[in-house]
C-alpha cells in the first residue's frame, strides 16, 4: 500500500500537478489524493503537464459526512487522465491514524514470527547450515 504525504492546512492553496486517474472503459471515479480541493481549480487532461486534451466531462461530489473530501467521475475514451488542482491541504481523520496503527500492528506480527523463524536456525551463535530448495 501506497501513501500519500500529508499537506499541513494552509491559507495560500498548494497545487497538486499530474495526479493520475485509471479509466476502465471509459469511466474513472475516484477520492482525490488530498482533502480540500478548490472545485473551481480542477482541471483534467488526456496528457501529464496540462498537455494533450482538456476534458470537461466530468462530475464531482462530496463524501457524506465529509465535506473535506470530494470524488470526481471523469467519462473519456481514454484509460488514463491527470488531475491538476489546489487544495488548502489535507484533514488528518482518526480513520488515518487507525490506519498506520493497524499496518505497525502487522509488522510487528510480521518481525516477531521472522524472529522467531531466524532463531530456530541459530542455537549457540552457530546457524544450523539449512538447506535450499
Amino acid at each position: 500500500m501506497g501513501f500519500v504525504p500529508k499537506l499541513n492546512r494552509r491559507t495560500t492553496p498548494y497545487v497538486i500537478y499530474d495526479e493520475v486517474l485509471t479509466l476502465k472503459d471509459g469511466v474513472g471515479e475516484a477520492q482525490f489524493a488530498h482533502d480540500n480541493v478548490r472545485a473551481e481549480s480542477i482541471e483534467v487532461w488526456t496528457g501529464p503537464g496540462k498537455t494533450g486534451v482538456r476534458l470537461f466531462t466530468y462530475t464531482l461530489r462530496e463524501v457524506p459526512d465529509q465535506p473535506w473530501k470530494t470524488i470526481i467521475r471523469v467519462t473519456a475514451p481514454v484509460d488514463r487522465v491527470y488531475l491538476t488542482y489546489e487544495t488548502t491541504g489535507d484533514q488528518v481523520e482518526a480513520d488515518d491514524v487507525n490506519m498506520l496503527q493497524t499496518l505497525l500492528e502487522e509488522l510487528q506480527q510480521a518481525l516477531a514470527a521472522h524472529e522467531r523463524d531466524s532463531s530456530s536456525h541459530i542455537a549457540d551463535f552457530r546457524v544450523d547450515g539449512g538447506t535450499f530448495v
